[in-house]
């Protein structure tokens, strides 16, 4: 019974810390957002839906499929680091691309957001999951939603004609600290060498990319869409709407 009993305990107390850590996660996303509804006018909101959108959307293009068969594979793999070159080699190829389109800013803003591409690329939070991980895999995603959000609350109050502007700095700082982060939890080299070759691996899992990537637009997702039919006091009010839901 003792060697029943050992795991069932662990594995309780794993899930109720990472539920602990994804709860205040959420807790502190739904308090930011009550503070900015109140102190912010809804175009400037409705920026930062878009912005929390495309972010968003680099993050489902750079996956695509390839983020779900990596970690299986990462968790029964002798030689995982093998496969974990491999993957984030393919995401950092696709992500090369992706920073092209950042020079599509100088018409339309926030596609800025591309040049950080690269760096949401080399975030691989997923392999945590896939080496057994999870609770530092939790506050990696917990510290990923702390810095934006505690950036909103500072600087709605004292930097508000910049707020969309230190938002994307901030996303931008949070995905370079956990990525260095996780690669430092698995022991890990955190830059690697893109290789045009690794794109393959997108091709080979595009069946559950395509699945993985439709998922994006069950929720802030959209809001990329809605942008162009939608006034900023709607995008405004969905945006903050998707959030709470989500």
């Amino acid at each position: 019974m003792v060697e029943l009993k050992d795991p069932w305990v662990s594995n309780i107390k794993r899930l109720f810390i990472i539920g602990l850590l994804t709860g205040f996660g959420h807790l502190v996303t739904l308090l930011a957002l009550k503070f900015i509804t109140k102190n912010v006018e809804s175009g400037v909101i409705a920026n930062i839906g878009e912005i929390d959108s495309l972010s968003l959307l680099i993050v489902s293009v750079v996956a695509f499929g390839l983020q779900l068969s990596a970690t299986r594979e990462l968790a029964i793999l002798d030689d995982w680091k093998s496969e974990y070159y491999k993957t984030q080699s393919a995401r950092l190829t696709l992500s090369i691309f992706l920073f092209f389109l950042g020079f599509l800013g100088f018409f339309y803003t926030k596609n800025y957001l591309f040049f950080m591409a690269p760096i949401i690329a080399l975030n691989a939070d997923y392999a945590l999951y896939g080496r057994g991980k999870p609770i530092i895999g939790a506050m990696v995603a917990l510290m990923r939603v702390l810095i934006p959000s505690l950036t909103l609350v500072v600087c709605s109050i004292y930097f508000l004609d910049n707020l969309a502007y230190y938002y994307s700095i901030s996303i931008i700082v949070a995905y370079l600290l956990t990525g260095l982060a996780v690669s430092k939890a698995l022991n890990v080299n955190y830059f690697v060498k893109p290789t045009f070759n690794s794109l393959l691996k997108y091709i080979y899992n595009i069946r559950i990319g395509i699945a993985s990537f439709s998922l994006f637009f069950v929720g802030v997702g959209v809001i990329n869409v809605m942008a162009y039919f939608y006034n900023d006091t709607s995008i405004a009010a969905i945006y903050v709407a998707l959030k709470l839901y989500m």
